[in-house]
């Protein structure tokens, strides 16, 4: 273009018209050809970081070319870049000139949000629950005065201590008021023969006061546990055998906590092969948490499953050629299910718990998606693409979609995604570690864990993160002989759920049994309540489909590529490409 003569974005058309005579790559409609004639994703151009060799797709001849399409919010100035028109007064500013956060409205929150002195938006639940979500804490203040349960002692400044521990001549509360004379009267005068802080057994033997009515004797006579009330534990507690409580994560970790040991008992029995049989190469798991069934892909087999807790009811709801569904996320408030595909044709795809109205969501930009969560407050989903090295997300229906962050480091070969609040989590299992950044922006890259070894799965527990839902299969497995699945709520009108039988058999005309072909009747159904060998179906009938072929060798771990070279969502040969 230096030598050209004639204005450089002219000269650069004319380059890429020479490179494409002298046999380089036509680019496609979604595409931008460099000078070089290298073609990239034309969401790539004029973002800021530089994709092709020689700049071309940041020059400033190209980025004052941009038109936007219809839809999104032109930026104008020195670069005219194009962003969705959601991204405008979204009080995050993504123009260079900072236009698209010019003469904006006042922002209001919804309905069921609390707006914070700062304009942002959370939900109403972050209000008051002891944790600062607005910068300036506004969302902490003017909070009502916590109450404590039956059992607790309220100290004067509002803490919260066992009842036991009131009046013991041991202060608990902060302020000491466990222990004041306006609250525990006048104390005897008769001298205790055992030293300060500890209890006189009736056997006369003197004991820790703490020992007292901690469920377990340490008196001769076992006074030190008359008259003592029932400790109650608190939601995040074991109770033990003797009333004591431990926390809940000491439960079955192989160490003893309770005095009694109850805390170890039956610890084999909270381990059981659900699914046993059927499967090649199970990959993605869900739980609907509101009707108790489990949801799995299998991306050998290309299929979408689904079954009851104890895995003994089960059905193939989607099995499709040459797909390899990986990661899948359920919504059972509305009856949804979502998942990644990284087959012949990659998609985010949607459907029906019930496999009804099978559709894809997102088709083009997309190449490796490996994990898929909700964000069931926003209605929105996120994934990851390990070979686009993006995460991105979408609405449910499909559209707002948006790329949040594009990090060759941060998302080498990411692969599990989970959200909370306004932070989104991911592995990553080339880095062997895991990140986390702003959901919205992309902003604020933290490195959360490293140092690990392929971490594949990432689960992120909160009670917000299931809230409750109605069951409409509950009582009497809502009539249906089989399964009895929620359906999508598409409309007000929409049913609530739908029967469904195993593999190989289809329901009779009431749509709640399975249908008999030999005696033309519904089947009777015998083992609804109990299953057991004696009553199990013949092949083909109610157990698992039969599969073809066998399973393919397991190989070793790591690819004929090597560490850096290109791989599939995954890098497990006998799985598809997973990163064993």
């Amino acid at each position: 273009t230096r030598f050209c003569g004639f204005p450089s974005s002219w000269c650069l058309s004319l380059l890429r018209a020479v490179s494409r005579l002298a046999g380089a790559k036509e680019c496609g409609r979604n595409e931008f050809q460099c000078g070089d004639g290298k073609c990239i994703s034309s969401s790539w151009v004029c973002d800021g970081s530089a994709e092709c060799k020689d700049g071309s797709d940041e020059s400033l001849e190209t980025c004052r070319s941009v038109s936007c399409k219809p839809g999104d919010f032109s930026c104008g100035g020195r670069i005219n870049r194009c962003i969705p028109a959601s991204w405008r007064c979204d009080s995050k500013s993504d123009c260079e000139n900072g236009s698209d956060e010019q003469d904006c409205p006042p922002r209001a929150c919804a309905d069921d949000q609390f707006q914070c002195r700062s304009g942002k938006c959370i939900t109403l639940d972050f209000l008051c629950d002891e944790e600062h979500d607005c910068e300036d804490g506004d969302d902490e203040l003017h909070c009502p005065v916590p109450t404590c349960s039956p059992l607790m002692f309220q100290c004067n400044n509002s803490f919260c201590i066992p009842q036991l521990w009131a009046c013991d001549e041991d202060p608990d509360c902060p302020d000491g008021s466990d222990e004041w004379p306006q609250t525990c009267g006048p104390r005897a005068d008769t001298p205790s023969p055992c030293p300060p802080l500890q209890f006189h057994c009736g056997s006369g033997e003197c004991i820790h006061q703490r020992w007292r009515c901690d469920g377990s004797p340490d008196c001769r006579d076992r006074s030190d546990e008359a008259g003592c009330v029932v400790a109650t534990c608190r939601p995040d507690e074991f109770q033990c055998d003797d009333g004591t409580c431990v926390h809940g994560s000491r439960q079955c970790d192989r160490e003893f906590d309770c005095k009694d040991m109850s805390d170890e008992a039956g610890d084999a029995s909270h381990h059981a092969t659900v699914i046993g049989a059927g499967l090649r190469a199970p990959d993605g798991l869900a739980v609907d948490w509101v009707h108790g069934n489990i949801y799995w892909t299998d991306s050998q087999l290309g299929s979408i499953s689904v079954a009851d807790g104890a895995g003994s009811k089960r059905k193939t709801l989607i099995r499709e050629p040459g797909a390899k569904p990986r990661a899948i996320v359920v919504d059972p408030l509305h009856g949804f299910m979502y998942w990644t595909d990284w087959g012949a044709s990659a998609k985010i795809a949607k459907s029906g718990l019930n496999g009804a109205d099978n559709f894809a969501l997102v088709t083009e930009g997309i190449e490796w998606p490996n994990g898929i969560t909700l964000d069931l407050p926003s209605q929105r989903l996120y994934w990851v693409d390990s070979r686009l090295h993006a995460l991105s997300s979408v609405d449910v229906d499909g559209g707002n979609r948006r790329t949040v962050l594009t990090d060759p480091h941060a998302l080498a070969h990411p692969f599990a995604v989970t959200v909370f609040e306004d932070t989104v989590f991911w592995t990553d299992v080339d880095n062997e570690a895991i990140f986390s950044a702003n959901r919205l922006t992309g902003t604020e890259v933290k490195t959360v864990a490293e140092n690990l070894f392929s971490p594949e799965d990432l689960v992120l527990y909160h009670a917000l993160k299931q809230p409750a839902g109605e069951n409409w299969c509950a009582g009497g497995n809502g009539g249906c002989g089989y399964l009895c699945l929620p359906a999508p709520r598409v409309s007000r009108r929409s049913p609530r759920y739908t029967c469904a039988c195993a593999d190989g058999e289809r329901l009779a005309p009431d749509g709640r049994f399975p249908f008999s072909e030999e005696t033309s009747q519904p089947r009777d159904f015998p083992s609804l309540q109990s299953r057991d060998s004696s009553l199990a179906p013949p092949p083909g009938r109610l157990g698992p489909p039969e599969l073809p072929g066998p399973a393919a060798p397991i190989q070793p771990r790591g690819n004929s590529w090597g560490r850096a070279g290109p791989r599939r969502p995954g890098a497990a040969p006998a799985r598809g490409p997973g990163p064993r």
